[in-house]
């Protein structure tokens, strides 16, 4: 599930659903206006899919916010994060 917004280091993150991005790119972080970007959902784009794009997201936030400049330009190091920390999100149990 994807959250309205977040916290993180004393910034309060929003999410937006739109269609607003670059084609080549289904999300982004813009840390200057403090928000993550997602597509919404489509016959291109499924709902796992767009939760997997907030993961990776959030972690280009948590990076740049970290000053991991390498890192964060690793796009393949940025999804593996994601994916990961997507699927603990995806099967958690609850107490």
């Amino acid at each position: 599930m994807i959250p309205k917004s977040f916290q993180i280091m004393g910034f309060t993150i929003k999410i937006q659903i739109t269609d607003d991005i670059d084609d080549h790119s289904d999300g982004r972080y813009v840390g200057a206006q403090e928000k993550i970007d997602i597509r919404p959902v489509s016959s291109k784009l499924t709902s796992d899919y767009q939760e997997q794009i907030f993961w990776h997201e959030a972690v280009h936030c948590i990076l740049q916010m970290q000053s991991y400049d390498k890192l964060d330009k690793d796009e393949a190091f940025v999804d593996r994060i994601a994916q990961c920390l997507w699927q603990i999100d995806k099967t958690r149990k609850p107490k």
